[in-house]
């Protein structure tokens, strides 16, 4: 039976979405350090690649498109290469980019951050951030007018970069109001709180909490008071205090605070959250559904994004996976293809050796333990390819598996040695093997190196094959067919 969260989740068809906020270029500069440089006690960083992504309200917008919702965008880059770059990424990843404005008076803002081993070690900004020109703003209501109508929620991304200057606020806010369309806001820091007043969310982060109220966080009755100070200021409808590791809260009238802890994940980087969760609230809200279940999948999805290097969007069907096997055991490791792709991408970047495996898995025996351990050993993360269950029919003929594949996945994916599994449907893994470019491919020694599917594709880019040794008269067959005699 469906959690009541993925039914709400899965309901949601395809709101319309407009983003309004401060547009940014985030460029990774990838690369390795081996020492330090002998003019200054700094590392010297070897270059290794560099990656475009849109950040800010570009990288709400991304998010709320990943979700499958029409998505608007409205802003301010530059009359230059990289406003240009960052409109056609926004294009690509199915964001309206009709509302964004080149402004030959300020140059795109661009986030440069230097990463070695997936450890940021400095972040250069380039950005001017006087407010915009009358004419500027001008353009902007007159779109977000025009595109209102058609929305269910707008989503303000306020990175205090000069975008969104008080008018604007105000008159967004009024005319949403107005037509009944929710609006949700990521507050500025050192920003007045009255400028936002009357929206339908406002999410600021403890820290920011605590600045715009001028008072100092250190439990859950400081929170409190300095919530209830905030919804004052603001005249909104809900408060949601983001809490890094402690969750979220929500703040509303004539109601006790709803708190949501965060769920235990490995955390690798936290750029991006904020924005995360304000692409969830607004998705959910705008699907009809309360701010509770609105902050219980942003939550989830909160999970997931820190647990990968830098601003990266969460897919609706990476939110479903984890609802749907929320009372699994390590379900966030069972991966669909083209997330293992972006997966093995991030640890790559990190320097660490991918080794991939396969097979049905149907009634794990301690031959697959053995295997799956030969595996760990050969590199540091274990994709399993793991054969679906009309694969395994076509392979072992009828009344084959016992175990459906969720079931396998998820045995699978309870095991230390296991770091990923991918269900894949083909009679032999071959197109999963290329498409996920492993370091190593293990499988055991009743093969030979010559009879192992994709080996001439690994090895033609200098991976290697491994055979791990067998443990003789252990089979899933052999022990299905033992519970057969006995049973008769």
């Amino acid at each position: 039976m469906k959690g009541p969260l993925l039914a709400k989740l899965e309901a949601i068809r395809t709101p319309t979405i407009l983003v309004i906020g401060d547009l940014m270029l985030d460029l990774y500069v990838w690369g390795s350090v081996d020492r330090i440089s002998p003019e200054a006690p700094v590392p010297v960083l070897k270059v290794e690649s560099e990656e475009p992504r849109p950040g800010g309200a570009g990288n709400v917008a991304v998010n709320v498109a990943a979700l499958g919702a029409n998505v608007f965008c409205c802003g301010v880059v530059g009359a230059d290469a990289y406003g240009r770059s960052l409109c056609g990424m926004l294009k690509k990843l199915k964001v309206d980019v009709s509302g964004v404005l080149h402004d030959r008076a300020r140059p795109t803002i661009l986030k440069t951050r230097m990463m070695a081993h997936s450890q940021q070690l400095m972040r250069v900004d380039k950005e001017e951030c006087h407010d915009l020109g009358k004419s500027i703003q001008s353009r902007m209501l007159d779109y977000i007018t025009e595109i209102l109508p058609r929305c269910d929620a707008v989503l303000v991304s306020d990175y205090g970069k000069g975008t969104l200057p008080d008018e604007v606020i105000a008159q967004v806010i009024a005319a949403s109001r107005k037509r009944g369309v929710k609006v949700l806001v990521d507050p500025a820091r050192q920003r007045d709180y009255r400028v936002y007043a009357g929206c339908t969310v406002l999410k600021p982060n403890s820290a920011e909490a605590a600045q715009a109220s001028g008072m100092q966080i250190v439990d859950t009755n400081s929170l409190a008071a300095a919530a209830s100070k905030l919804r004052k200021l603001s005249s909104c409808e809900y408060l949601v205090v983001t809490q890094g590791s402690e969750g979220m809260t929500i703040f509303r009238s004539g109601a006790a605070p709803v708190h949501i802890a965060s769920l235990s994940r490995p955390v690798f980087d936290i750029t991006g959250a904020g924005d995360t969760v304000l692409s969830l609230l607004g998705y959910v809200l705008a699907g009809g559904h309360t701010i509770d279940a609105a902050a219980e999948i942003a939550n989830v999805a909160a999970s997931i994004v820190v647990g990968r290097v830098g601003a990266v969007p969460v897919t609706k069907a990476e939110i479903t996976r984890e609802l749907a096997g929320f009372h699994h055991i390590a379900s966030h490791k069972v991966r669909s293809l083209e997330e293992m792709i972006s997966t093995c991408e991030e640890h790559r970047r990190r320097k660490q050796k991918i080794v991939f495996t396969n097979g049905c898995f149907d009634l794990l025996h301690v031959g697959h333990i053995k295997l799956l351990q030969f595996a760990k050993n050969s590199g540091e993360i274990v994709v399993v390819g793991l054969n679906s269950d009309s694969s395994v029919r076509r392979l072992k003929g009828q009344g084959r598996p016992v175990l459906e594949q969720n079931e396998r996945a998820y045995i699978l994916s309870a095991l230390e040695q296991v770091d990923y599994v991918v269900i894949f449907d083909e009679e032999t893994p071959l197109k999963l093997i290329k498409a996920i470019r492993p370091d190593i491919l293990v499988k055991g020694a009743d093969y030979t190196k010559d009879t192992v599917v994709g080996r001439d594709f690994v090895e033609s880019y200098g991976g290697k094959v491994r055979l791990a040794p067998l443990i003789e008269g252990v089979s899933s067959s052999g022990i299905i067919s033992r519970v057969v005699r006995n049973s008769e």
